[in-house]
């Protein structure tokens, strides 16, 4: 039985314009997962990433705190990349032009992270129900069947007893969570925003058959006692 281990970035910076980019304690984050693997000796499979920074500098991370010296680069597959979240709260509320306007909006409510669930949430809402509609840069069912299918690729490419890693985001690993148990669409955000910077989802393959192993471990996050590792951005 082959194995894919989906692994969440480290916490993203919500400064600038761009949050393509790891603060220092998502750099910690992805560090400490690679010394957790180190330390019972897993973490030498196949490493896949998705095509943004973020996703890239997690797997550097995870690699330097695993000791791995020189490794064979990864492959790159742009189906495991996130959606585009700018666009579809651009979409829902015309008062987030870009990313900056965003945050500005969120962290200066009077209760930031249950604005930003409530927020995101229904704009989420709205993208998924809304099908093809709403002049979206990437609809719904266009980003589910882009990561579905990435998944497929990997899945099907295993050898058996095969490990594969693979560097992404929330939003992807929520959709390959509801594909795998058959969760409808309407509460894909919910597995979203469960997930924790560095979680582990593990996907069993059994030929043919893709089944739920496990869900957004953080052992490495646990052991050093800091609750403050635990980030879910």
């Amino acid at each position: 039985m082959g194995q894919i281990l989906l692994v969440r970035h480290g916490q993203a910076t919500t400064h600038g314009a761009d949050y393509d980019l790891l603060t220092p304690l998502g750099e910690r984050q992805s560090r400490l997962l690679g010394e957790w693997f180190a330390r019972v000796g897993r973490g030498r499979g196949r490493m896949v990433t998705g095509s943004l920074r973020r996703h890239r500098q997690t797997l550097d991370g995870f690699l330097l705190g695993l000791g791995k010296g020189e490794a064979p680069a990864p492959v790159v597959d742009a189906g495991f990349d996130e959606f585009d979240f700018v666009d579809v709260l651009r979409r829902f509320d015309p008062r987030f032009t870009d990313f900056a306007s965003i945050v500005r909006f969120i962290t200066t409510a009077a209760d930031p992270a249950w604005t930003f669930r409530e927020v995101f949430g229904a704009a989420v809402g709205a993208w998924v129900t809304g099908g093809e509609t709403g002049g979206y840069r990437e609809s719904w069912p266009a980003f589910r069947g882009r990561v579905t299918d990435a998944l497929t690729r990997l899945a099907a490419d295993l050898e058996r007893n095969e490990e594969a890693m693979v560097f992404t985001s929330g939003g992807a690993i929520a959709v390959v969570c509801a594909e795998v148990l058959g969760v409808e669409p309407a509460r894909v955000f919910d597995l979203n925003a469960a997930t924790i910077n560095t979680g582990v989802t593990r996907i069993a393959v059994d030929g043919g058959r893709l089944s739920l192993a496990g869900f957004n471990a953080a052992a490495h996050l646990e052991l050093p006692g800091e609750p403050g590792l635990i980030t879910r951005r």
